[in-house]
């Protein structure tokens, strides 16, 4: 993916955010599958790229302690409808 589209993905993600209303201390981040498998080491990165899918972007929910779970993986635009019910599932999943 090109940085333009993750960046569109990203703006997608905030104000489905902002609509959905997270919990306070909450927010979500858009990164490549490349850059989360970087961050967690291990074989998984090695994976991503063999398989061709690490610059997929990952969309994630971020808690108040900074943990993070990868909410899903869009290679393309995404509809903010969409973003919002997956936000939506995420929090009732995580925050439970």
């Amino acid at each position: 993916m090109t940085d333009e589209e993750i960046e569109d993905i990203r703006e997608t993600y905030r104000a489905a955010a902002d609509a959905v209303g997270l919990p306070e201390g909450w927010n979500v981040r858009v990164e490549t599958l490349r850059w989360c498998y970087d961050k967690m080491g291990g074989i998984e990165a090695e994976l991503a790229t063999t398989m061709g899918f690490d610059d997929a972007a990952a969309c994630m929910l971020v808690d108040p302690d900074g943990i993070a779970d990868i909410v899903t993986e869009h290679e393309g635009r995404v509809k903010q409808v969409h973003a919002e019910r997956y936000i939506r599932d995420a929090v009732r999943e995580i925050g439970s």
